[in-house]
């Protein structure tokens, strides 16, 4: 890292800044009914005319737009571009649900027969019905997930598949550039209509219906090529598009002929079994293939058949074996629409099949119901353009909260092969390094950008900021290609600065409390906000909170006592105690890992008076008010003026407080590590301290901060955490218990729940210094989080104890 220039309220950094191009990410939404099958084959067959189109994924909605939600964390691990919805010609609801809509002619007369079907063979056959309820579950995906949305379309969003095919909406759908679909390939018949031929054209591609439908095969050999055991001879007649060719080419690699699959990280998933026969379980099973390679989907008709289901398993089955032996993969088994004990059943009637019984498989590795993989971290996959992308150094001016915004405007990659960059509809993902800021969770537009000129062209995506490279300003003609790209200065969020955006979209404004406003002092005065959590994780703790402001409890006592002051040797002058070194140093527990502990204290508080949040003094009694009070360093002349009345005092044995000795050095704190004593705002930076120990990646945080609505508080939140790319919610008590009363528990625990839904909160966590917390807070912060989430995937909520 480079020099550091002061800028204002930031410095400038050089850091290194990660990109890669990729083509586009699109959820392709369809009806989920009974006929779900053919519509999911038409979506598929729409979304494979477009460039990358075998990397999209269809999902499934209702009747009245509900999306299940087993299918969101998937979904939020896929990170889509677009949400797009597939709705279909009058003449495919004609195909698949003959006589669905009624259609009149001139004189309001319901059209029947030939008429009728004349008139869908015409022009008037490609209109596009509405679907309300597709318009609903696409509405409900895009404020849940984190696509791009177009300004210019009617309600801010994109409306369909075949409008942004056909108008050019989403000019970022496109045709492969440069590609001949006449050049021979192989693909599935869209007429075919077994589970086996949905995936193997989900994997394959569908074939338009160009001439004669060509002859059906068994299940067997579909799949035989769809899981690539394509070596046991040629592919079957009726699979190609076009003559037979020596090179074997499936529809969807002829498509992505400038798209290379990139996979990284690591995963102990040799495989994802999804059992079940419904929509929803054919989404899971191929969004675990796109995101881990290994997502493999059973159904009962291919229970049924055992030379199919061999092909469907025998991949996973060679995987369990090999795990036998080397203890080193995982197979889960999970289903969206089976409940445990009919998914058992399923699972041993795999076992019983040929194929598993010669792999091997020791008895502790059968097939069992296990939970959905966490896609959120290790093995990724994706399709990306010219490998696996460059670095560079960027300049960019640091806030105190973290926040990074590039100095100058960015300037895309562009590929070097003329068919991609001719069209210019790649994308970038930029990584940069550094960021504290979580991922995805519907942050998008200005807040990630400057200037707001290319808001659109900017989200936040699952591995950092994704951009559009395409303008949307003047292009003027004969322009050269790195002057039609958006050039955007680029931000990233430091943690409280995402927490005020993410507030603000859902109706709150956010501040520092008074707590909070105290360590943000501190923090600038110490020079880091690790710097202070690094203190008060430490033994220093014992010794701050011997500085906590102090209420003497009895009637008339006299000053400087320390009546109901659980450390009775300390010097209480207004509430406030002082403390010699010896008393500081009797804090420190013994079983404290400091060796030295007089010489480590004595460093504490040197660091501390270097940063002007501590002081040295004597307490001195003034001859005109007669209080005691403290006289820092700084203020001790021989002539010296009382801090409580003013009066001129001269700094002789009769102002010494004990007038038997001569005075003693006494200690204060800064006002503002006193309060956080005071308040137990040490409690939040052990929880930080402890959170950032564990974790083993990007760790950022912002303590004490207030919820507003309406100009009222709403909640104060001790500490929000990112860690490893979880948001952690913490509330950290001494007490261990959420309010005095039940109703107070109850307020306090619907508080946590609605901030957790603000922040897409993944784990909410009840601390304290005590040993345990009662279980019953923790029942009622976890349903009060199960009925603000509402059906999405609920944050894990866990107590941290014995801070």
């Amino acid at each position: 890292m480079a020099h550091a220039a002061d800028v204002g309220s930031a410095v400038t950094r050089h850091v290194t800044v990660r990109t890669s191009m990729r083509p586009p990410r699109a959820v392709i939404l369809f009806r989920g009914d009974e006929h779900w099958r053919r519509w999911a084959t038409l979506a598929l067959a729409a979304a494979q005319e477009t460039w990358a189109g075998g990397g999209h994924l269809i999902v499934p909605y209702s009747d009245v737009g509900a999306i299940a939600p087993v299918l969101m964390p998937v979904l939020a691990a896929y990170d889509p571009d677009h949400v797009l919805l597939f709705e279909p010609t009058a003449r495919q609801w004609e195909t698949v649900e003959p006589g669905r809509f009624r259609i009149n002619d001139s004189d309001g007369q319901a059209l029947e027969g030939d008429e009728r079907v004349r008139l869908l063979a015409s022009d008037a056959g490609e209109f596009r019905p509405h679907d309300e309820a597709g318009a609903i579950a696409r509405d409900y995906l895009v404020r849940h997930l984190t696509p791009f949305i177009e300004h210019w379309a009617d309600d801010g969003t994109l409306l369909s598949l075949a409008q942004s095919i056909a108008t050019g909406e989403a000019a970022e759908l496109t045709r492969a550039p440069g590609v001949d679909l006449a050049a021979a390939h192989i693909a599935v018949p869209q007429s075919w209509t077994s589970d086996a031929a949905l995936v193997a054209g989900s994997v394959l591609g569908f074939r338009d219906k160009d001439g004669a439908e060509p002859e059906a095969i068994d299940d067997h050999e579909i799949l035989r090529y769809a899981y690539g055991t394509r070596s046991k001879g040629s592919p079957p007649a009726a699979l190609w598009v076009g003559s037979a060719s020596d090179t074997v080419r499936t529809r969807n690699e002829l498509l992505d002929a400038t798209v290379s699959d990139l996979t990284s990280g690591f995963s102990r998933e040799a495989g994802v079994v999804v059992v079940g026969d419904t929509a929803e379980d054919f989404t899971l099973a191929m969004a675990y293939r796109l995101l881990l390679g290994a997502g493999i989907w059973v159904t009962s008709e291919m229970l049924a058949d055992e030379r199919v289901l061999n092909l469907a398993v025998g991949s996973v089955v060679r995987d369990l074996g090999w795990r036998a032996r080397n203890r080193a993969s995982h197979v889960r088994c999970v289903s969206a629409s089976l409940d445990e004990g009919a998914l058992t059943d399923a699972l041993l009637s795999i076992e019983s099949s040929a194929i598993y019984s010669i792999g091997g498989i020791e008895p502790k590795d059968r097939l069992a119901p296990t939970p959905p993989p966490d896609l959120r971290s290790g093995l990724r996959r994706k399709l990306m353009v010219e490998g696996v992308g460059d670095q560079r150094a960027v300049a960019v001016e640091v806030k105190d909260d973290g926040t990074m915004a590039m100095v100058n405007a960015f300037v895309p990659p562009v590929p070097q092969q003329s068919r991609l960059a001719d069209d210019g509809y790649w994308y970038v993902d930029v990584a940069i390094d550094g960021s504290t800021m979580p991922t995805g969770r519907a942050l998008r537009g200005d807040a990630l950008s400057q200037p707001a000129t290319w808001p659109e062209a900017v989200r936040s995506g699952a591995d950092g900021l994704s951009m559009a490279t395409s303008s949307r300003g003047f292009i003027p003609a004969g322009a050269v290609l790195t002057s039609r790209l958006a050039h955007p200065r680029l931000v990233s969020l430091g943690v409280q600065s995402w927490v005020a955006h993410m507030a603000r979209a859902d109706g709150f404004d956010v501040s520092h409390s008074q707590a909070g406003q105290a360590a943000r002092l501190a923090e600038r005065r110490l020079g880091s906000r690790p710097a202070l959590t690094d203190l008060i994780a430490s033994p220093f703790h014992h010794v701050l909170l011997g500085f906590q402001q102090v209420e003497p409890h009895r009637a008339g006592a006299p000053r400087g006592a320390a009546s109901g002051d659980a450390t009775p040797s300390r010097l209480l002058l207004d509430k406030r105690p002082y403390l010699s070194f010896s008393q500081m140093l009797a804090l420190v527990p013994d079983e404290s890992d400091v060796s030295d502990k007089p010489a480590w204290l004595r460093a504490q508080f040197d660091l501390l008076q270097d940063h002007g949040l501590a002081r040295m003094g004597v307490v001195l009694r003034c001859e005109d008010c007669g209080r005691q009070s403290f006289i820092g360093v700084d203020d001790m002349f021989q002539r010296y003026r009382c801090p409580l009345c003013g009066a001129s005092n001269s700094l002789t044995s009769a102002r010494w407080w004990k007038s038997e000795a001569e005075p003693s050095w006494m200690y204060d704190l800064h006002s503002s590590l006193r309060q956080i004593a005071t308040q137990r705002g040490d409690l939040p930076m052990r929880a930080a301290a402890r959170l950032s120990a564990s974790a083993r990646g990007t760790y950022g945080d912002s303590s004490e901060v207030e919820f507003i609505q309406n100009g009222h508080s709403y909640a104060e939140i001790d500490l929000i955490a990112h860690a490893d790319g979880d948001v952690v919610i913490v509330e950290a008590k001494a007490g261990a218990k959420l309010g005095d009363t039940d109703r107070r528990r109850g307020r306090q625990a619907a508080k946590l729940a609605r901030v957790a839904r603000t922040l897409r909160a993944d784990r909410v966590v009840l601390a304290t210094d005590q040993s345990s917390w009662p279980e019953a807070d923790l029942v009622r912060v976890r349903t009060a989080v199960d009925a603000e989430y509402r059906g999405l995937r609920v944050p894990l909520v866990e107590a941290m104890v014995d801070l």
